[in-house]
């Protein structure tokens, strides 16, 4: 599963759930946003700025997937959560793993882990032999918006990361329009 938070004026511009932020879900295959939630409520539009949430693409997402499974590698937990944040001049940055990620990335997907799990459990050996032919099965086995998603918790916003809007970040970023997948 894998989730973006959208700061807002509500959060005073932090990308923190409690503080008012916005939780998107995020399709693995394609990278873009589906389902989103602000404090309780499931929103389309980013309060502010009144932008279409759902189906805005992430921009690097190859590198966020690659980042986010290399950092399980190292764990070797099996299930983290990886907070990445995007950098304006350096792009994705691994800011901090989670042995336990929360509730909220289920909320942001609108959907449990149960699911996903039951499907991962029966593939076969040879998909989890690298990281890459494990990103290629999540990707496969997990395509569409709203349909199941897995591999590893990602959140590419920190909960301090205020230095930019992201929102505006993927609406202005040359990989904005990039088909990923």
């Amino acid at each position: 599963m894998a989730m973006v938070r959208l700061p807002t004026s509500a959060s005073d511009r932090k990308a923190n759930l409690h503080q008012g932020a916005i939780g998107a879900g995020i399709d693995l295959g394609s990278g873009m946003l589906a389902s989103a939630v602000h404090r309780s409520d499931t929103v389309a539009h980013h309060p502010d700025t009144g932008n279409l949430i759902a189906g805005m693409q992430v921009p690097f997402w190859d590198r966020i997937l690659m980042i986010a499974a290399r950092a399980c590698d190292m764990t070797g937990l099996g299930y983290i959560g990886a907070d990445i944040v995007i950098d304006e001049d350096r792009g994705p940055l691994l800011l901090e793993l989670n042995a336990r990620p929360g509730i909220p990335i289920q909320v942001s997907n609108s959907a449990g882990l149960l699911k996903r799990l039951e499907r991962i459990d029966p593939a076969p050996e040879d998909v989890f032999a690298t990281t890459e032919s494990r990103i290629v099965w999540a990707r496969q086995a997990f395509p569409s918006l709203n349909n199941t998603r897995y591999t590893f918790v990602t959140s590419p916003a920190s909960s301090e990361y205020s230095r930019k809007n992201l929102p505006q970040l993927f609406q202005n970023h040359p990989d904005r329009h990039r088909h990923v997948g």
